[in-house]
C-alpha cells in the first residue's frame, strides 16, 4: 500500500509539473502573440503618421495677402495644324512639353521647353494608331507615352521620342482614367466604382494583362452625373495619387495598397455629406444642378510638387484656390478672382492645369491679351508679338514664403508673402 501511495504521489507530482510547464508555455505563446499585434499596430500607426497629412486651408482676404511669386512665361508656337482650343492636361517630361486638347482639336501635341513646336502624337480617326476621344495620357518605362481613348475604350502606346505608334490594348471594363505604376501595373479610377454585381471600389489595380491585383477606396456613392475640375489622378515623384472630386481624401496608390496621403479641409466651405448626395441623386436624379448652387464644394482639382500643394475648387459657382507650403505647414485659401487681382493677372490667368518639381502651370489665352492692360513687363512684350488666334502662353509660377521667428511666451513661425518686383 505504501508503494502504491508513493507511486501515486510521484505521478501526481509529475502531472502537476507537466501542467505547470504547459501553462507557462501557453502563457508565453499568448504574450508573444499579443506583443506581435501590439508591435504591428504601432508600426502601422507609425507608418500612417508618416504618410497622412491633414491640411486645413484658412481663409484670407486678397487685400491682406502678401505674396512673393515668381512668374515664367512660355509661348507655345502656333502653326496651321496645331491650334489648341483649351489645354486639358499638360506634362513636362524628358525636356518636352506634352499638351492634350481633349475638347477642341482632340489631339496630343509636343513642344520643346521653350515652346517650339515638335510634332503631334497620334491622330484623329479609326485607323491603327488613331484615336477618337483622347482623354488622358501617361508614361511607361520612360520610353512610351500611353494615350487613353474613352470612345474606343483602348490604350494606345507610342514611342516617347519618335512618336511612332507601338501597339494598342483594349480595356473590357469602364473607367474614367488610368496610369501606369511599378512593374507596369496599372491604376484605374472610376467615379461610379468598379463593379461585379454592385459598386465595390473607386480604385482598381491590375497587372499589364489586366489581371486584378487589388481594389481600394470603397465606392459608397454612385450617379450617372459627375462634376470634375481635373483628372482625379496625378503623378508626383513617380507615385500615383487618386481622389474623388466630392470627397476630401487623396490616396497614394501602389500595387498592393492604397494609403491615405492627404485629408483636406477648408474654412469657408465643406464637402457635401454622403447623405445629402444620396438624397439628391436618388432615383437617378441629376444632383449636380442643385449642388453647384449650394455652398458645398461641387468639385476640386489637386496638384502637388516638391514644395507645395495647389487646389482649385468651386462652391456656389465661384472658383477658389488653396495653397499649402510643405516646409512651413502653412495653408490659405481665397477666391480665384482675388488671387489673380493680387498678382496683377485678373482676366488673363487661367486655373492651374499641371505642375513641375518647383512650379505650378497655368495658361493665358492669347485673345485675352488684346483686351487687357498688362502690368508684367515680360508678358507685355509677348503680348505685342501675339495674335488673337495664337496658341496659349504657359505661365509657370512659384510662391515663396518669407518667414521669421518671434520670441515670447511661445516661439512661433510667422510667414508673410510679398509680390516680387519686376
Amino acid at each position: 500500500a505504501l508503494v502504491y501511495f508513493s507511486t501515486g504521489i510521484w505521478y501526481t507530482f509529475q502531472l502537476l509539473y507537466t501542467l505547470h510547464f504547459l501553462t507557462l508555455f501557453v502563457m508565453n505563446i499568448i504574450k508573444c502573440i499579443l506583443l506581435f499585434f501590439i508591435l504591428l499596430s504601432c508600426s502601422n500607426l507609425s507608418n500612417r503618421d508618416k504618410i497622412d497629412s491633414k491640411i486645413y486651408f484658412k481663409s484670407v482676404e486678397g487685400n491682406k495677402l502678401d505674396i512673393d511669386i515668381e512668374l515664367k512665361f512660355i509661348p507655345l508656337e502656333t502653326i496651321d495644324n496645331n491650334l489648341i482650343g483649351n489645354i486639358s492636361q499638360i506634362a513636362i517630361y524628358k525636356d518636352k512639353i506634352f499638351v492634350l486638347d481633349r475638347f477642341y482639336s482632340k489631339r496630343l501635341y509636343a513642344f520643346k521647353t521653350d515652346g517650339t513646336y515638335i510634332g503631334q502624337i497620334g491622330n484623329q480617326g479609326n485607323g491603327p494608331g488613331e484615336y477618337v476621344m483622347p482623354s488622358h495620357f501617361c508614361f511607361q518605362n520612360e520610353d512610351q507615352i500611353v494615350v487613353q481613348d474613352l470612345h474606343k475604350n483602348v490604350l494606345l502606346f507610342y514611342d516617347v521620342n519618335t512618336f511612332n505608334y507601338v501597339k494598342k490594348k483594349y480595356i473590357p471594363f469602364n473607367f474614367n482614367i488610368c496610369s501606369v505604376i511599378d512593374n507596369n501595373n496599372i491604376v484605374w479610377y472610376n467615379s461610379n466604382g468598379f463593379e461585379d454585381e454592385a459598386p465595390k471600389s473607386y480604385i482598381l489595380v491590375t497587372d499589364s494583362i489586366l489581371n486584378k491585383k487589388g481594389e481600394y477606396y470603397k465606392a459608397d456613392f454612385k450617379s450617372g452625373y459627375i462634376l470634375s475640375l481635373g483628372d482625379n489622378l496625378y503623378t508626383y515623384n513617380n507615385q500615383v495619387y487618386v481622389y474623388h472630386s466630392l470627397k476630401p481624401y487623396v490616396y497614394n496608390v501602389q500595387s498592393s495598397a492604397a494609403n491615405l496621403a492627404y485629408e483636406i479641409d477648408f474654412e469657408t466651405h465643406r464637402f457635401p455629406p454622403l447623405s445629402y448626395l444620396k438624397e439628391k441623386a436618388s432615383k437617378g436624379a441629376n444632383y449636380t444642378l442643385e449642388l453647384t448652387e449650394s455652398d458645398y464644394i461641387s468639385a476640386y482639382a489637386f496638384y502637388e510638387n516638391k514644395t507645395a500643394i495647389w487646389i482649385n475648387y468651386v462652391a456656389n459657382k465661384i472658383p477658389y484656390v488653396g495653397w499649402y507650403n510643405k516646409e512651413t505647414k502653412t495653408a490659405w485659401e481665397l477666391s480665384f478672382k482675388d488671387f489673380t487681382e493680387k498678382i496683377g493677372m485678373q482676366g488673363l490667368l487661367g486655373t492651374v492645369i499641371g505642375s513641375t518639381d518647383e512650379y505650378f502651370i497655368s495658361s493665358i489665352n492669347s485673345e485675352a491679351l488684346s483686351r487687357r492692360y498688362i502690368d508684367n513687363n515680360e508678358l507685355r512684350i509677348l503680348s505685342e508679338k501675339s495674335r488673337k488666334e495664337d496658341n496659349p502662353i504657359l505661365c509657370l509660377f512659384k510662391i515663396s514664403p518669407n518667414c521669421h521667428r518671434q520670441n515670447g511666451d511661445h516661439t512661433i513661425m510667422e510667414c508673410t508673402f510679398k509680390v516680387a518686383n519686376e
